[in-house]
């Protein structure tokens, strides 16, 4: 699943080596995490439909939420990996192999949005397959 080797240094010299995803295994890390939302807000929004309008509105502030905070909280406090990068195993790291920080997770999130243009992912693919390490404008933007 992970096909791209690569080495880390660490301050004390010692290079360990580490495995970085291609975009096959992210596309579908992100297909299965896609399937669980969707499931979820249809859930919240089947109960929340009997409240009227204030239902209306708290299925958009859920949706909201979901869409931005999911893969922040999910790579932040589950150790880089949300439920779909968990089953084809991938985690976020740093670049240089530490756990990824609340503030980097919701930076490369927040661009995934830049990588979506102009149409189904166009940029984050081209990106993505032109680096060497299959980096998209998050990972760059966020180490």
């Amino acid at each position: 699943m992970l096909d791209t080797r690569s080495h880390i240094e660490t301050p004390e010299g010692v290079r360990l080596p580490i495995s970085i995803a291609s975009i096959c295994p992210r596309a579908y890390a992100y297909a299965i995490d896609l399937f669980i939302r969707m499931i979820v807000l249809s859930t919240v929004s089947s109960a929340l439909v009997y409240a009227g309008k204030i239902g209306s509105g708290l299925m958009l502030i859920f949706a909201f939420a979901q869409e931005w905070f999911y893969p922040v909280l999910f790579d932040v406090f589950n150790r880089g990996a949300t439920p779909g990068k968990k089953i084809m195993q991938l985690q976020v790291v740093h670049d240089d192999g530490s756990p990824v920080s609340f503030s980097s997770s919701l930076l490369r999130n927040l661009l995934m949005v830049v990588d979506f243009l102009p149409v189904f992912y166009c940029l984050g693919a081209i990106v993505s397959v032109c680096h060497p390490l299959s980096k998209r404008l998050g990972d760059l933007a966020a180490g």
